[in-house]
């Protein structure tokens, strides 16, 4: 049903105009299965949907304090652009189509250590969650 794995440098389909080589944050979800996701929101049309285990500590950090969230984000962001190598800008498949069928981007890797890695972001994630609704409820608690 899908094309086979095809390991590509970068994000090779997409446009590119940041001037650095950029690279999804860890964990990747399986693009098969954003796909499947997209295909049931044609099919079933909903505001939101939230896609793999990754999306889960980030909507209850999002519940718990958005702003917060956000200028984490950001700054992450910012940093993996500082530290990332130079890159050419590129349109990608903006205007034309692309010049090949793969749909992984050489991003997910089955080895030990990326999995070990995965696992230790999520509890990382997890652990900010909860500390985000800790101080949250210390807040609520203190302004009754």
């Amino acid at each position: 049903m899908y094309p086979t794995f095809v390991d590509t440098p970068g994000m090779s389909h997409g446009a590119n105009y940041s001037g650095a080589q950029v690279r999804p944050p860890p964990p990747v979800v399986d693009p098969r299965t954003v796909a499947d996701a997209l295909v049931s929101l044609a099919l079933r049309p909903r505001a939101r949907i939230f896609i793999g285990s990754p999306a889960r500590p980030a909507i209850l950090a999002h519940a718990l304090a958005p702003d917060l969230l956000a200028r984490g984000m950001k700054w992450l962001t910012d940093r993996a652009l500082q530290r990332a190598k130079p890159a050419e800008r590129t349109d990608g498949n903006l205007f034309e189509a692309s010049r090949g069928n793969a749909i992984d981007g050489g991003f997910r890797s089955s080895d030990a250590r990326a999995s070990a890695a995965m696992t230790i972001g999520m509890g990382a994630a997890a652990i900010g969650a909860l500390a985000l609704a800790g101080g949250w409820a210390i807040r609520q608690r203190d302004r009754t």
